[in-house]
């Protein structure tokens, strides 16, 4: 079910902005269940500068790690998944170093 994800939240994403993707910057790493070479991947972070209807649940166990954080991803008023370069685009995200 869609949700609003509030300003000020911290998000953060390995690899590139052209992915759908963002987890809350506290979600430690094995709970993510990302692929083996995504350690490797670049590593962005962002705070949310106005909220946007985006989809936010539960990583499954995959890749042999444990999963159990959130993860969540931005939506157009169609129901369409934004990538991250989009919500930055439009104003929603803010790269932070």
């Amino acid at each position: 079910m869609p949700s609003i994800i509030e300003r000020g939240r911290v998000l953060d994403r390995y690899g590139e902005p052209s992915g759908n993707y963002l987890a809350p910057k506290e979600v430690p790493y094995e709970q993510r269940a990302l692929a083996p070479h995504s350690e490797r991947a670049n590593y962005y972070k962002y705070e949310v500068r106005k909220p946007f209807k985006g989809m936010e649940e539960e990583i499954a166990p995959w890749f042999d790690q444990p999963g159990g954080g959130n993860q969540l991803y931005g939506i157009d008023e169609f129901g369409n998944i934004l990538s991250v370069k989009e919500l930055v685009n439009k104003g929603y995200l803010n790269p932070i170093k």
